[in-house]
C-alpha cells in the first residue's frame, strides 16, 4: 500500500501586506468552516472544539459569511495535486500561521491545520481565465466554457470585489488561474 502524500494549502488569516487592508483580517478560516456545514462536510460541534483552541475565532464573521474556493495561480500544479486527492492518493491540509508568516507565535506554534480535504470533501479544481486580461471578464473552463459575474466570484472566494480586485492586483491575469473548490459547488 502506498503512502498518501499531503499537500500544504496555506489559508491568509490577513490580508496581505501588498493589499489596500494589509494586516486587517480575512477571516477565511471561519468563511471557509461556515461552507463544510450546510454541505454536512463538518458539524458545528467540530467548529465548536475547532473555535475554544485557535486564535481570535470570530463568531459573527462564522455564521454570516462563507468562502467555497480558493483562487491559486499555476492552474497546471493544482490541477495535477487535486487530481491525485480525487484518486486517494494524497490529502490537502488546509493551514494557517499562528503568527506572523513563516515565523512561529510566543507557544512555539507555526502553522495551524483546520482542514483536511480528501477524496470525499467534494475537492475540486476549474481553470479560471480573464478575457484580455481584464478582473472583470472572469471565465470559467468548464462543460460549458463561459463568462461568470465577477462579483459572484469574489463573493465566493471570501471577499468583496474591491477587496477581490486588489488581491489580484499583482497577479498575471494573462495565466490561467486554479480556483480550487473547498465543497461540491462548481461554476
Amino acid at each position: 500500500m502506498s503512502k498518501i502524500k499531503t499537500y500544504v494549502l496555506p489559508i491568509s488569516r490577513q490580508f496581505l501586506s501588498t493589499h489596500t487592508r494589509s494586516g486587517e483580517p480575512t477571516y477565511f478560516p471561519e468563511k471557509i468552516l461556515n461552507a463544510q456545514i450546510p454541505c454536512g462536510l463538518i458539524s458545528k460541534e467540530t467548529v465548536d472544539r475547532f473555535a475554544k483552541c485557535q486564535y481570535d475565532f470570530n463568531y459573527d464573521v462564522f455564521w454570516s459569511e462563507s468562502k467555497i474556493h480558493t483562487i491559486r495561480a499555476n492552474y497546471e500544479l493544482w490541477a495535477k495535486r487535486i487530481e491525485e486527492v480525487r484518486k486517494g492518493e494524497a490529502i490537502i491540509s488546509l493551514r494557517f500561521w499562528a503568527g506572523k508568516p513563516y515565523h512561529r507565535d510566543k507557544n512555539g506554534i507555526g502553522q495551524v491545520a483546520f482542514m483536511t480535504l480528501d477524496k470525499d470533501s467534494g475537492i475540486g479544481v476549474q481553470k479560471l481565465t480573464f478575457l484580455d486580461g481584464n478582473i472583470y471578464n472572469p471565465s470559467i473552463t468548464t462543460h460549458v466554457d463561459g463568462l461568470i459575474k465577477y462579483k459572484n466570484l469574489s463573493l465566493n472566494d471570501g471577499l468583496q470585489f474591491n477587496d477581490f480586485e486588489n488581491w489580484f492586483e499583482k497577479y498575471d491575469l494573462w495565466k490561467p488561474l486554479a480556483i480550487i473548490h473547498f465543497t461540491n459547488f462548481r461554476y
